[in-house]
C-alpha cells in the first residue's frame, strides 16, 4: 500500500527541519520530489509567500537555538508586564488617552498578528478599536454626539434648544430644572431631566454651585392643598451702603407661592402682623377658608404683636413653632427666601431699599410665580395656588414619543451631514 505523508513533513524536510532518522525513513525519490514541490498550487497560499528569501530566514531563525529561546523568553517577560500594567487603576484612563498611539500600532501589527490578537496585547476590545479608528477618521471628531454610533442621542435641533434656553438672558437667574420646564411646556424639546443635565455638562453650560456634604434626606411637611400650611420667615440682606434690609415672606406649602412679602429696615413683630393680617384678609374666602396652620420660628418678631392678631376671635389661623410644636424644620420657607435672593437679588446693586422694594414689587416676584418649579413637576406657583394639580407623570408619554421620533430621523444620518457643534449651536 503506498504510503502517504502529512504536509507539514514536507515542509519540515523542504526546510531543513526534519529529523535525519526520520528521514531515513522515506524514500529518496519521495524526499527529492518534495525538495522540488511548489506549493503554491495549494488552496489558501495566497495568504502565504513562499519566498526562497523567507524560507532561508525562518530556516536560520530557527536552526539557532539561541535566538529560539531569546524570542520565547522576551514574549514571557512582554506577557508578564503586560498582566502587571492592566492591573493598575490608571491603565484603562492611559490607554484612552493614547488612543492614536493604540490605533496606531494595531494598525501596523494587525497584518502579521491579526486584529484579534492585536487588541489583547492592550486590553481592549475589536468593537473599542474601530471606534476609536472611525472617530480618528472623522473630520468633526469633536462634536458631543455621533449619530451613526448612538441614533438614540437627542438632535440637534433639541441640542440647540437646550443652548438657547440655558444662554437666553430672560432665564439666566432661573435653576436648571425651571429651564428644563419651560422647553417642555413650549414644546420646543422633550428629554428627560438626566439626559437635558446630560448635554448642559457636555456643552458646558451648567449651573453648578459648590459642593456641600449632603444631609440626610427626610419628608418634610407636605400639605394636600392650597392654603392648608403657610410658612413665615424673615432673612437679612445687604447693599451696598451697608444697609441691612430685613425680608419677609409668607408662602403657601402646597404650590410655593408667595402670598404676602415686605422688604423693610424693621425688624418687629408689627411687620409680621400686618403681612399676615393683609394675607389673610385677601384670602380667606378662597384658599383660607378652611383652618389654617402658620410655620414660624421661635423667634421675637413671631411672637407679640403677632400671637395678638392670631388670638382674635375673627381669626382661623394655628401658629405652630418649628421644631418644638411640630417636629419638622421651617426648611420650605427658608428654601424660598434663599432663591429670591441668591436667583434675584444677588444678580443685581441696589444703592437703596427703595430700589430693593420696587425690583421685588415689578419684577422678581411675580417672576418667580410664574417660572416652571421642578417640586411641582413643571407646573408654576401661581398655576398650582390657583387649582392645578401637580402631575409627575404629565411629560411622560411625550418624552416617549420624542425617543421613538430621533431614532427614526438620526438613523438616517449620514457622515456628510455632520457639522462641527461649534458651528450648529
Amino acid at each position: 500500500m503506498k504510503r502517504t505523508y502529512h504536509t507539514d513533513f514536507c515542509l519540515q524536510y523542504k526546510l531543513g527541519l526534519m529529523d535525519k532518522d526520520l528521514a531515513r525513513q522515506i524514500p529518496r525519490s519521495t524526499l527529492f520530489n518534495w525538495r522540488q514541490r511548489d506549493f503554491n498550487h495549494l488552496f489558501g497560499t495566497e495568504h502565504i509567500d513562499f519566498t526562497e528569501e523567507k524560507i532561508e530566514l525562518i530556516r536560520e531563525f530557527l536552526s539557532r537555538k539561541q535566538f529560539f529561546i531569546t524570542a520565547r523568553a522576551m514574549y514571557t517577560v512582554f506577557k508578564t508586564w503586560q498582566r502587571l500594567v492592566v492591573r493598575t487603576k490608571e491603565w484603562g484612563a492611559i490607554i484612552k488617552e493614547s488612543k492614536d498611539i493604540v490605533v496606531e500600532t494595531i494598525d501596523n501589527v494587525k497584518e502579521v498578528l491579526g486584529v484579534k490578537r492585536a487588541v489583547l496585547n492592550f486590553g481592549i476590545s475589536i468593537q473599542q478599536y474601530y471606534i476609536w479608528k472611525r472617530d480618528m477618521l472623522c473630520f468633526h471628531k469633536d462634536n458631543i454626539v455621533c449619530y451613526r454610533r448612538s441614533p438614540g442621542q437627542i438632535s440637534v435641533a433639541d441640542i440647540n434648544s437646550i443652548r438657547t434656553y440655558l444662554l437666553n438672558k430672560d432665564y439666566i437667574h432661573w435653576s436648571m430644572g425651571s429651564v428644563y420646564y419651560k422647553m417642555l411646556r413650549e414644546g420646543v424639546a422633550c428629554m428627560s431631566l438626566s439626559t437635558f443635565y446630560r448635554y448642559a455638562r457636555m456643552l458646558d453650560l451648567s449651573r453648578l454651585k459648590p459642593r456641600r456634604r449632603r444631609r440626610p434626606a427626610y419628608e418634610g411637611l407636605q400639605a394636600s392643598r392650597p392654603g392648608e400650611y403657610l410658612h413665615l420667615d424673615v432673612s437679612k440682606f445687604r447693599i451696598l451702603d451697608n444697609t441691612m434690609v430685613h425680608l419677609y415672606f409668607l408662602v403657601d406649602n402646597y404650590s410655593r407661592y408667595i402670598m404676602g412679602w415686605r422688604a423693610t429696615l424693621r425688624y418687629s413683630s408689627a411687620v409680621t402682623r400686618d403681612l399676615m393680617k393683609e394675607v389673610y384678609e385677601k384670602y380667606r374666602k378662597d384658599q383660607l377658608k378652611l383652618n389654617v396652620d402658620l410655620i414660624v420660628d421661635d423667634g421675637s418678631e413671631n411672637k407679640g404683636q403677632l400671637d395678638d392678631y392670631l388670638d382674635g376671635t375673627l381669626v382661623s389661623v394655628n401658629k405652630l413653632v418649628a421644631r418644638k410644636d411640630i417636629s419638622f424644620s421651617n426648611s420650605m420657607v427658608e428654601a424660598v427666601n434663599k432663591q429670591m435672593k441668591y436667583d434675584y437679588l444677588f444678580t443685581r446693586d441696589f444703592n437703596h431699599i427703595r430700589e430693593v422694594v420696587e425690583y421685588l414689587r415689578d419684577f422678581a416676584i411675580n417672576d418667580y410665580h410664574h417660572k416652571p418649579h421642578s417640586r411641582l413637576h413643571g407646573l408654576t406657583p401661581h398655576e398650582v395656588f390657583n387649582g392645578s394639580k401637580p402631575d409627575p407623570q404629565v411629560f411622560r408619554e411625550k418624552i416617549k414619543e420624542a425617543v421613538m421620533h430621533r431614532f427614526a430621523i438620526n438613523k438616517g444620518f449620514r457622515c456628510e451631514d455632520c457639522q462641527p457643534m461649534t458651528a450648529c449651536i
